[in-house]
């Protein structure tokens, strides 16, 4: 009996060893990449009371990989990998606390290239934001820039309707609907260059409105003499150094319009200092240098050019209503003298002709005809300016003659010429002198 004992024990002791052995074994082949003691650091078995971790603080995995569809808080992944969330404001994420060396980690690289033209690198969606991007500069150093977004669309085929979009906005469907919003402020005071958008090249709109509401306006004066501050500016033909300043990549051809050191000087006002941002590339080396360089508001002129035509309307109009009453006044005498303004006995003759002088004809002369009563005591040819001044006067002799008026010695302008007789006004005619 002892001895059936004893080869009993050494039966069971000797199964038991083999489980041993054998779970170990399977242990090892399950988890072949442990080195022994063949454990590991956490249960594998999750529990009810979601207490237990995967790895620890000390006891790390390096790698996971995983094959098809896997889900976090979801029972049926329709993507490689689907979480989903319902107690918390975020879904993933991704912080990289890493300082201390001047280089660029991303904290998401999404990467879809299926074919040339095809792919989309991320797609998001948001009730309020679809994507919130900041660009953090904190204290760099000067010259290092931050940017919340940065579009770059990019091809090598030149072919027609083959396009690319740095970025594109696009709203539609609510009340107020903003295809892009981009603003900037000076908040930190710092005094340098601030603008909501900046672009390269030719810029092309539907519409363009400025904001103009009179409850933003304060301190409202009319403009003082606009014309003689527009008289002062002087507007060019010319054309940009395109090659000398190829990196703020400057229009071709000719152009037309002012020079801002010369705007300054009558409206200082509407000219800034501005500056071209340099251009950097992925490991964050200037490719372009920045440019500063001063910019004319061009539409802030524009009340001076019309306060300018409003003055000269009005030149014009009192001009006109003191020609008209000169007319009516030289109308009043002919008719109380009975003088015909052409021709009338006793009086001069002048035809339309004779007061032609565009081009001038015989070398800058005019032909006058007279008839002068003999009866007369005397006669004078007079020639006025437009202010009503003499600027020439001849002694006619009595009878019927012609003389010849050299005007081309008179500048360019308008003159009347009036026959005199007795002392009387015979006639008059309107010579208009062109150079």
């Amino acid at each position: 009996m002892r001895t059936l004992k004893l080869v009993g024990a050494s039966c069971i002791l000797l199964i038991a060893t083999s489980q041993t052995v054998f779970s170990q074994s399977s242990a090892n082949r399950n988890l072949s990449n442990l080195t022994s003691p063949t454990s590991i650091n956490q249960s594998l078995l999750p529990n009810s009371s979601c207490s237990r971790d995967l790895g620890s603080g000390s006891r790390k995995w390096r790698n996971l990989y995983l094959c098809g569809r896997e889900g976090i808080n979801i029972s049926n992944p329709q993507y490689p990998l689907d979480i989903y969330n319902t107690n918390y404001s975020t879904s993933i994420n991704i912080y990289n606390p890493y300082r201390g060396q001047d280089v660029n980690r991303y904290g998401i690289y999404s990467s879809s290239i299926i074919n040339d033209g095809y792919g989309v690198g991320a797609y998001v969606e948001g009730g309020w934001v679809g994507l919130w991007a900041i660009g953090y500069n904190g204290s760099g150093s000067s010259g290092s820039p931050s940017w919340g977004v940065y579009g770059e669309g990019y091809a090598t085929d030149c072919s027609s309707g083959n396009t690319a979009y740095g970025v594109v906005g696009n709203a539609h469907g609510a009340y107020d609907n903003y295809g892009v919003y981009g603003f900037a402020s000076d908040d930190n005071g710092c005094g340098g260059f601030t603008a909501s958008g900046y672009f390269e090249g030719d810029v092309y709109v539907g519409d363009l409105f400025y904001l103009s509401d009179r409850k933003f306006k304060a301190n409202l004066a009319p403009l003082k003499s606009p014309l003689a501050q527009i008289m002062k500016l002087k507007p060019y033909s010319y054309s940009f150094k395109t090659t000398e300043y190829s990196n703020i990549r400057l229009p071709k051809g000719k152009h037309f319009g002012l020079v801002a050191d010369e705007v300054k000087q009558v409206f200082p006002e509407v000219v800034k200092e501005a500056v071209k941002p340099a251009k950097y590339s992925k490991d964050m080396k200037i490719i372009e240098k920045e440019e500063k360089y001063e910019a004319v508001n061009l539409i802030e002129i524009l009340p001076a050019v019309i306060g300018a035509i409003q003055e000269q309307q009005t030149t014009i109009d009192a001009l006109k209503a003191e020609n008209q009453e000169l007319k009516s006044r030289l109308s009043s005498i002919e008719k109380a003298l009975n003088i015909s303004s052409k021709q009338s006995t006793g009086s001069i003759v002048l035809t339309d002709a004779s007061f032609s002088l565009s081009p001038n004809p015989s070398g800058g002369t005019t032909t006058v005809s007279y008839n002068v009563p003999t009866s007369a005591s005397n006669a004078l040819l007079k020639v006025s300016g437009a202010n009503g001044a003499a600027v020439k006067t001849i002694s006619l002799a009595s009878g019927k003659g012609q003389m010849v008026l050299n005007a081309g010695l008179l500048p360019a302008g308008t003159y009347t010429v009036s026959l005199f007789v007795s002392g009387q006004l015979a006639g008059s005619k309107t010579l208009v002198l062109s150079k």
